[in-house]
């Protein structure tokens, strides 16, 4: 696994023991490397296919601090329309950012969490190939990608 999953993997595994708790004990830090471990065998797994449920039909409300970023993310993709390398790579750099601001504002719990992250983590595995892309085209391609990401987002989430 390159540096990059693994950095990855590690934030993840914070974001899904840090949403909703405070603290640092030496507890919580045996959990965070419980979680860690965890995470790691679900991150190999492929996200792509886990289904996410509605809430009785209904979709999940996901908490406004956490939403600004995700619609934010979503605002850039839509507005893209750039065709250089240069370009390609302020839009990584800016999901990116995008990113690390919405793990760090997760207030949501439960199973509303749970579904989220079924969303995000395979956008998140998605805004890191489109990173690491190595020609225009390629990255042309994640950008089609990640923009069919936000219509399952808005088919599971308000």
């Amino acid at each position: 696994m390159n540096k990059t999953r693994l950095a990855a993997t590690a934030l993840i595994a914070y974001t899904l023991f840090s949403c909703g708790r405070t603290g640092g004990s030496v507890e919580d830090k045996d959990k965070l490397d419980t979680m860690q471990v965890e995470q790691q065998a679900m991150h190999d797994h492929d996200h792509e296919h886990e289904e996410i449920v509605l809430l009785d039909g209904k979709k999940w409300v996901v908490d406004a601090p956490m939403m600004v970023h995700i619609r934010n993310m979503e605002k850039e993709l839509q507005a893209f329309s750039g065709h250089r390398d240069n370009e390609y790579n302020a839009l990584a750099t800016s999901l990116k950012q995008h990113l690390d601001l919405l793990t760090s504002n997760c207030t949501m719990e439960g199973q509303a969490h749970d579904e989220l992250h079924k969303w995000l983590l395979p956008y998140i595995d998605l805004v890191d190939a489109f990173a690491h892309a190595s020609s225009v085209e390629e990255k042309g391609e994640h950008v089609k990608e990640l923009k069919a990401s936000f219509e399952r987002f808005n088919t599971y989430f308000e």
